[in-house]
């Protein structure tokens, strides 16, 4: 047996390199957790030398870290494991030539850039729609779906809970609706910081970083994991629960909206995490169209968050770019529930006890 990666129970783990490399990153993370907060105030970006050093401790640890994940093996990415081309090149093309547009749109047209970000504009009705879309998909899966319903009691628990997870961050971004109807705000909600019916503006900044945190874990980090790691689709919950690894390419995006939190350790290492996850995609990609698509999606990533830092000026209000943040973080939560609900592929969930043992030609993705 190589020992590059040994088996146990069927499951894939690192090996022993794999782990050293692993707890290398952390040191090198530690070390920089001593020098910066990690929910840092929102501010202008810091670009001196300092800063600078900083970042580049964090990029080697970040790269050393993911290295570790795959190390040893030889993982293979494909975007679609369709005979067509949706959902996955599709919607994957969709999402970054969104991209493209809003990185047009605030380098030609600035002014505009910043009115389509403001309260009731449509960005913000465009991240409240599309986590409202996902919430139905979900729902519409564990009630309609015939695969779904025949799996596990927990299973089903956890994606009622997912789609309510989805509907909650969505009557948040609006806040429930109050605006609409015009609804006076309860004195409770008078130490909130836009005095609106909503809880996550009684602590902003923490609020934000751990949603936009918990969103790059599981669109982005989930999805490569289960990239180096392929067994994980093996089983029945984590083939619903683990995106698929092209959920990355599209979960990327997100992270490079990045100004007024670009000091925080936490927004650095979401960026820096995706563009180095996206090209090991490339640099391991099947197909030579998969991997044009994967290299123009870390063109457009670091190239987003380079012009972002440099252009700030554009910035009507300091915290613009996170609602487009807002706006590209459920985007990627529909292709995933559409993805996973509605159209899983050629494999899907197999219904509950069943196996792939009396059928060799059965294959997980």
């Amino acid at each position: 047996m190589s020992r590059k990666s040994i088996p146990t129970n069927g499951v894939e783990t690192p090996n022993w390199r794999c782990l050293l490399l692993c707890f290398a990153a952390i040191i090198g993370l530690e070390v920089f957790y001593l020098s910066e907060a990690v929910f840092a105030v929102e501010r202008l970006p810091e670009l001196s030398l300092p800063y600078l050093i900083r970042s580049g401790v964090l990029l080697a640890a970040t790269a050393v870290g993911v290295w570790g994940f795959v190390y040893g093996r030889s993982p293979k990415f494909q975007i679609s494991q369709s005979p067509g081309p949706w959902p996955e090149r599709l919607s994957t093309a969709v999402v970054l030539l969104g991209t493209l547009a809003c990185l047009a749109l605030f380098t030609v047209f600035p002014r505009l850039f910043n009115v389509l970000s403001r309260e009731d504009y449509p960005v913000e009705w465009g991240s409240a729609l599309l986590l409202f879309a996902s919430s139905f998909l979900a729902a519409y899966a564990l009630f309609a779906n015939p695969l779904i319903k025949a799996q596990s009691p927990f299973l089903k628990f956890m994606l009622g809970l997912l789609s309510a997870v989805f509907f909650i961050i969505a009557m948040e971004e609006i806040s429930w609706f109050q605006r609409v109807i015009d609804i006076k705000s309860p004195e409770s909600f008078a130490g909130n910081a836009q005095a609106e019916m909503n809880l996550h503006n009684f602590a902003t900044n923490e609020i934000e970083y751990i949603y936009y945190f918990c969103a790059f874990g599981f669109l982005v980090v989930l999805p490569f994991l289960r990239f180096a790691f392929p067994s994980l689709g093996r089983n029945q919950f984590m083939n619903l629960f683990v995106p698929k690894p092209y959920v990355a390419v599209v979960g990327a995006v997100a992270c490079a909206y990045n100004y007024d939190m670009w000091n925080s350790v936490l927004t650095q290492f979401a960026f820096f995490s995706s563009t180095i996850m996206l090209c090991f995609f490339a640099a391991n990609a099947s197909l030579r169209k998969d991997r044009i698509i994967v290299v123009g999606a870390i063109a457009l990533l670091v190239t987003s968050q380079l012009v972002f830092l440099i252009n700030g000026s554009n910035f009507g209000r300091l915290w613009t770019i996170t609602e487009y943040k807002e706006f590209f973080i459920p985007l990627a939560f529909l292709v995933y529930s559409w993805d996973a609900f509605i159209n899983p592929g050629p494999v899907g969930l197999l219904p509950a006890g069943s196996s792939t043992s009396g059928n060799p030609q059965a294959k997980y993705v």
